[in-house]
C-alpha cells in the first residue's frame, strides 16, 4: 500500500479520496518482479472503478521510485491502516477516507478515546478565557475516566489540548499529508509545535491526506475534525458555537448517540472577533499633554517628546499585540504559558514591548517582506505623526499601529546597518542588487501611499546594546505602564499621548 501511495502521488487528476480508494484496493503483495507491481495495480484501478492507467505511468522508472520511496517510509515507521482499526470510537466507515496513514502504536486505538471540542473564537487569547477553563476541566475528566485524547494542531484549541496531553498516550490528527512523510520533517508544522512532541513514542500520529497533489485549506481543517470526532468514544464540549462546523459535527454526533459531556456553560454563539478596537486612545494626564510626566516618582524617568519631532535623534520601533507564539517560541512553550496564567500570556502590545526589553532583543521577521528577508523595521515618525497613520487593517484584523514602541539613538542604528526604506513602483525590485532587495516597499497600494510611514530597515535581529540601552526611550500608552518598566528596568519612558 505504501508502494502504491507513492506511485500515485503524482497523479493530479485523482483527488485525496480517488487516491485514498485505489490505495485500499491494491492487495498486500512484496515486489518480487515488474509484472507483479502492475497487475496489483490495475486490478486496484479496476476495481475502485477506475479507467485503465497508461503504461507509461507503470514504467520500471517509476516503479522503482516509488519502492525506494516506500521503503523509507517504512523505515519512518509509516503505516496504513483501514477505517475498521478505528476501533475506539466504533467510527462509522460511511464517508470516510478508505486508508489512513499513522506513525506510532496502533494499539492506543484500542482504548477508550475522548476528544475535546472547542470553536475558533477571538484572535487575542487570555489565561481568563472561558474555553480554556472547560478545556482544563475536560482534560481532568478525561484523565480521572482513563481516556486516551483525540486532537489534532494548527489552531490554538487543538494545540492546547495537545499540550496539556503532551506526555501521552494520545492520537494526533493531522489537517495534512502525515508530517513524517515529507523530506525534511524537521521543518513542518507540526515540528515547530515542539520537537519534544515531535519525537514523542506516545503518541500515534494519523493522517487521511495520501501523498499527492494538496486539497484546500478548508476541506483540510473539516476532514480532520470530522475524524476527530469520529475516532473519539466520548465528546467532552467546552465552548462551541452553535452555527459553526464545530456545532455541526456536534449535533451529527449526538444524532449517531455518542455520548457527551458539556464543560464550561452551555454553546454560545461565539463569533470570530475582527472588532476595531481604540488602541490609540490614552488616558488624560493631569497638567500636561502626555509630553512630560510631572507625578513622581517618574518626573526624572519621562522625557518630552521634543526629540521626537523631525525624526533626527531617534528611529522607533512600534510593537503591537501578537495572537500566537512570540518569534523564536513554539507552540507548546505559548499553550503552557496560557495554561498556567503567566502575566505576559496574552502578548498584549505592552507585553511584546516589556519582553523586549528583558531580552535585550528586537527580533527580526521576514512577515510582509517581499524576498522573505528577516528584518526589524523602525520608522522616524513620532507617536503624533503614526496617530495620523494609523488605520484598521482588516486582512490583518488589526491596527497598524499602537502606542507603544522603543526609541534607540539613530546614528548608532545607521552605524549597525539601519538603512531607510527604497519605495518604488514593483517593477523596480528586480533593478535592485541582493544587497539591497531587503528595502524595498511599494510606495503606494490600495490607494495609499506607504511613504508616508518613513520605514527604516536592518537586517536580522536588532540587539540592544549597553550604549545603545543608555540613550534608549520606552514609549507607552499610561502612566501605569510607564511605572512598571520603571520598576523593572530604570529605562526612560514617556507617553504616547492622546
Amino acid at each position: 500500500m505504501l508502494c502504491t501511495a507513492a506511485l500515485l502521488a503524482d497523479r493530479r487528476d485523482l483527488c485525496y479520496r480517488d487516491r485514498s480508494q485505489i490505495i485500499s484496493s491494491v492487495p498486500p503483495f512484496e515486489i518480487r518482479s515488474t509484472a507483479d507491481a502492475v497487475r496489483a495495480v490495475r486490478e486496484a484501478f479496476h476495481k475502485s472503478g477506475f479507467n485503465d492507467c497508461e503504461n507509461s505511468f507503470l514504467s520500471d522508472r517509476r516503479l522503482s521510485a516509488a519502492a525506494a520511496t516506500a521503503e523509507e517510509w517504512f523505515r519512518r515507521g509509516i503505516k496504513v491502516i483501514l477505517p475498521a482499526n478505528l476501533k475506539s470510537g466504533e467510527a462509522t466507515t460511511v464517508d470516510l477516507p478508505a486508508v489512513f496513514f499513522v506513525r506510532g502504536n496502533t494499539s492506543i486505538l484500542e482504548r477508550p478515546t475522548a476528544a475535546i471540542l472547542n470553536s475558533r473564537g477571538k484572535l487575542t487569547l487570555s489565561p481568563d478565557d472561558q474555553w480554556l477553563a472547560a478545556t482544563k476541566e475536560a482534560f481532568q475528566y478525561a484523565v480521572a475516566k482513563g481516556l486516551v485524547l483525540v486532537s489534532g494542531y494548527g489552531n490554538i484549541q487543538y494545540s492546547t489540548t495537545c499540550a496539556l496531553a503532551r506526555r501521552g498516550p494520545m492520537v494526533v490528527v493531522c489537517h495534512e499529508l502525515l508530517p513524517f512523510m515529507v523530506p525534511d520533517p524537521a521543518q513542518t508544522e507540526l515540528a515547530s509545535f515542539s520537537e519534544e512532541f515531535f519525537r514523542s513514542d506516545k503518541i500515534l500520529f494519523l493522517s487521511a491526506f495520501p501523498p499527492g497533489p494538496a486539497t484546500g485549506p478548508n476541506t483540510r481543517r473539516t476532514e480532520r475534525d470530522r475524524l476527530i470526532s469520529e475516532i473519539a468514544s466520548v465528546l467532552l464540549v467546552g465552548r462551541v458555537r452553535k452555527g459553526g462546523n464545530m456545532g455541526r459535527i456536534l449535533r451529527q454526533a449526538e444524532v449517531k448517540g455518542k455520548k457527551t459531556v458539556h464543560f464550561g456553560g452551555q454553546e454560545e454563539g461565539l463569533e470570530r472577533s475582527t472588532e476595531k478596537v481604540e488602541h490609540g486612545a490614552s488616558e488624560s494626564v493631569p497638567g500636561c499633554r502626555a509630553s512630560l510626566v510631572q507625578e513622581r516618582p517618574l518626573k526624572h524617568a519621562i522625557r518630552q517628546f521634543e526629540g521626537f519631532a523631525d525624526g533626527s535623534r531617534f528611529l522607533i520601533h512600534y510593537t503591537r499585540s501578537f495572537p500566537g507564539p512570540w518569534p523564536g517560541q513554539n507552540m507548546l512553550d505559548y499553550c503552557l504559558s496560557l495554561i498556567d496564567g503567566e502575566k505576559d500570556s496574552t502578548h498584549t502590545a505592552f507585553d511584546t514591548l516589556m519582553r523586549i526589553v528583558k531580552e535585550r532583543r528586537i527580533r527580526a521577521s521576514a512577515k510582509l517582506i517581499r524576498g522573505k528577508y528577516p528584518v526589524v523595521s523602525l520608522t522616524e515618525c513620532p507617536p503624533g505623526e503614526v496617530r495620523n497613520l494609523n488605520e484598521w487593517r482588516p486582512g490583518l484584523i488589526r491596527w497598524s499601529f499602537e502606542p507603544y514602541g522603543v526609541a534607540l539613538p539613530l546614528r548608532p542604528l545607521f552605524c549597525m546597518g539601519a538603512r531607510p526604506v527604497i519605495y518604488a513602483v514593483k517593477e523596480a525590485y528586480e533593478d535592485l542588487s541582493d544587497e539591497l532587495r531587503y528595502l524595498f516597499q511599494l510606495q503606494s497600494a490600495y490607494g495609499r501611499g506607504w511613504s508616508l510611514e518613513k520605514e527604516w530597515r536592518i537586517r536580522g535581529d536588532l540587539e540592544i546594546t549597553e550604549s545603545l540601552q543608555r540613550e534608549m526611550v520606552i514609549i507607552v500608552k499610561t502612566i501605569e505602564e510607564a511605572v512598571a518598566v520603571w520598576e523593572t528596568c530604570r529605562i526612560p519612558t514617556a507617553l504616547a499621548g492622546a
